[in-house]
Parts: structure tokens; C-alpha cells; sequence
């Protein structure tokens, strides 16, 4: 990167008027429906454990920081703080992107190297916050540094819209299908937006978007208009359901509404829809778990028709559905139910002198009462 000129291109001390950025239109009653859920269920935890939930979190956050404080620490170890006298071309940029954005306090900005991965991040510890730009994605665009500023100017959207000091306690709102999703993917448009508005033209935001799409090399070439069209296909069944359940919304609608923040995609399939209400919020993948669900539900349901299907007709209904006959239907759908039993050959056998001819029971005659003799009574 030509530092030289990049830094005698803009003095700075040049004063930057702070934009005004509106965000994407989905994330605000996104965000009020998972902050009442939230809400909602931290109560029901507090009132169903008696307190117990406090100690619980409490433990349970002390955890997490430090877990979270070796990323920290890997950042201030490993990576390369940047600051007026450590790469200050890069530090030009960020400063210009936080003026921008109106931010009076910047967060610290980091450079990392990730072999060859292509991203940014930002994070925050202890009340601080970072921005990691990885070296790879810094190199990439050597020939239009000015791209840089839109992934700086979209972490620190993040950071502007409280993206990250909101996240622990909106957590219990995030687990729900589709919700979480769609609040992640609403915050991704937004901080494109902040992104965007810290770049000098379209252009270069989009070019940023296509180093991570191309790679290092190809997004020079990239026809920009022809991936746009790609998402005229991300309403069929399989790109739908996939995003359905992904905190990303896809690139190539990322880029579209850059341009036309008012563009229209198409519409989902139905079915991508009833997927991706059984997948849990686990990002790219939970479609899986949600074709599982309905897999295991129509197994289920398969086994009870073809159980009833073949159940006597002497059976009542009620009796069907008591836990004991639908295990049975569900045992002998497969095989495993009680067997009948084995007609023997029948033997040609006399009848007793208890039974008659046709195979009824005779009845017993009682034996007659031997008569005292003379005797015996005149003694008595």
C-alpha cells in the first residue's frame, strides 16, 4: 500500500461530517420481540428457581470472561495494535471511518493474521471495545485502500448499534428458530450500511464485499452486476432454507441492496419455511436438524396410521390412544407386537364319558345314598 500518498490524500486533521445512518428496516421490531422474550423467560427463571438462577448466572458469566479473556489476550500477544506510529496509513483509515460514524472515543483497532482467511471482527471485554482486521483481507485490497474503510466502518457498526454489550442478556431471545436468525442477518444489512457510509463511493463498498467472494486476486475482475442476479435464485427450497436458518444473509443479496436498499427478492419456498421453524439458532447447518425433526415427526406419524390400519375391529378408539395400546401399535407396526398363537392339527380322539357325542358336556348325576340297614337305625 502506497502509504505516502494515501496519508498527503486527506490531511488528518481535515474534519469529517458525521453521516446518518438508517437502519435496516427489519432489525428494530426484530430486536423488541427478542428483548420481550428475553425478558419474559428471565422471569419465568427467576420465579421457577426461587432466586437460584442469579447464583447460576453469576458463575456462569465469571466463566465466559475468562474464556473470552484469551481472545483478548491472544489480540494484544499475537497481533499488532495499530496505532499514529505503527502502520498509520491503516490508522489514517479507521480514524477517518470513526469521524464518520461520530464516534469521539475509538475503539482499539488490531491486525491480525489468520492464514489467509479473508474477514474482520469486532469484540468487546470488559467494557472496552476491539476491531481485528485480518491481514489477508488488508492485502487484498493493496490497490484501493479506500475499500478497507467499509469493513472498519462495519464492525464499528456493531459497536454503534450495541450489537455486542446487548448480547448478554439477549440471550434467551436468540434461541428461538427463525428469530435469532433473522435478527443476526437484519444486523448484517445494518452494519453494511455504516460500512458503506465510511466509503468514498459504491464502488469500493462493493469491491470490498467481492474480496469475499472472489478471493484476493479475482475480485479485480469480478462482474459485480451478474452476481447481483445470482440472488434471483435464493428463493428456491434450498438457498431459502439455508438462509433461513444462517445468521449471514448471502453476498450476493448483501451486495444487491447496497445499491437498492429497497430491492425485492424472491419468495421463499413454503416448505424451507416449515423446515426452518423445527431448526434450532445454530447458524449454517441447523436446516440438518430441522429435516431431522420432520423426518422423525412423519416416521412417528407413519407408524400410528399403518398401527391403526391393521388394528381389530373390536378395538375401541378411546382404548387405542391409552398408553399401553399405543405402544403396542407402535410395536406391532414393526413387527414386534404380540404374536397370535399356532393352530395345532387337530387329533381324532374318542369322546370321554363325561363328554357327548357332539362335544357337550354331560351333566354329573349324584351318586345315590346307600340306605341304613335296620339295625344300625334301631341303635341310634
Amino acid at each position: 500500500m502506497n502509504t505516502d500518498s494515501l496519508l498527503r490524500a486527506e490531511p488528518t486533521n481535515t474534519a469529517i461530517q458525521a453521516a446518518s445512518v438508517i437502519p435496516y428496516r427489519h432489525e428494530a421490531p426484530l430486536f423488541w420481540i427478542s428483548a420481550y422474550l428475553a425478558v419474559s423467560l428471565w422471569l419465568l427463571m427467576l420465579v421457577f428457581t426461587v432466586g437460584l438462577i442469579i447464583p447460576i448466572m453469576l458463575v456462569l458469566g465469571l466463566l465466559g470472561i475468562f474464556t473470552h479473556s484469551l481472545l483478548i489476550a491472544w489480540l494484544k500477544g499475537n497481533s499488532v495494535r495499530v496505532t499514529p506510529e505503527q502502520f498509520p496509513d491503516l490508522h489514517h483509515l479507521f480514524s477517518q471511518s470513526c469521524q464518520r460514524l461520530g464516534i469521539n472515543h475509538p475503539p482499539e483497532l488490531y491486525l491480525a493474521q489468520q492464514d489467509g482467511m479473508l474477514n474482520a471482527m469486532a469484540t468487546r471485554f470488559m467494557r472496552r471495545d476491539y476491531v481485528v482486521l485480518l491481514s489477508a483481507v488488508v492485502d487484498a485490497l493493496d490497490d484501493r485502500p479506500q475499500a478497507i474503510k467499509f469493513y472498519m466502518g462495519h464492525e464499528l457498526g456493531h459497536i454503534l448499534r450495541k450489537h455486542l454489550s446487548r448480547h448478554w442478556w439477549l440471550w434467551p431471545g436468540m434461541i428461538y428458530p427463525l428469530l435469532s436468525p433473522a435478527y443476526s442477518r437484519a444486523q448484517e444489512y445494518t452494519c453494511d450500511r455504516h460500512g458503506f457510509a465510511c466509503c468514498d463511493n459504491l464502488e469500493d463498498a462493493k469491491r470490498a464485499l467481492a474480496v469475499l467472494v472472489a478471493g484476493p486476486e479475482r475480485w479485480k475482475s469480478l462482474n459485480l452486476s451478474a452476481f447481483e442476479a445470482q440472488a434471483k435464485a435464493s428463493g428456491g427450497f434450498w438457498m431459502a432454507v439455508n438462509e433461513l436458518t444462517a445468521d449471514y444473509p448471502w453476498l450476493c443479496k448483501r451486495m444487491m441492496v447496497l445499491e437498492n436498499r429497497s430491492a425485492v427478492f424472491p419468495r421463499r419456498s413454503f416448505f424451507a419455511w416449515m423446515i426452518a421453524a423445527f431448526s434450532p439458532a445454530v447458524g449454517y447447518g441447523g436446516a440438518v436438524i430441522g429435516f431431522l425433526y420432520w423426518l422423525v415427526l412423519g416416521c412417528v406419524i407413519l407408524a400410528l396410521v399403518v398401527a391403526l390400519l391393521f388394528t381389530p375391529s373390536n378395538w375401541s378408539l378411546p382404548n387405542v390412544f391409552s398408553k399401553s395400546a399405543v405402544m403396542e401399535l407402535v410395536l406391532k407396526s414393526f413387527g414386534m407386537g404380540e404374536q397370535p398363537p399356532v393352530e395345532r392339527e387337530s387329533e381324532t380322539m374318542e369322546p370321554s364319558e363325561d363328554e357327548s357325542p357332539d362335544g357337550a358336556v354331560a351333566p354329573e348325576t349324584p351318586a345315590p345314598v346307600p340306605a341304613a340297614s335296620e339295625s344300625a337305625t334301631k341303635q341310634q
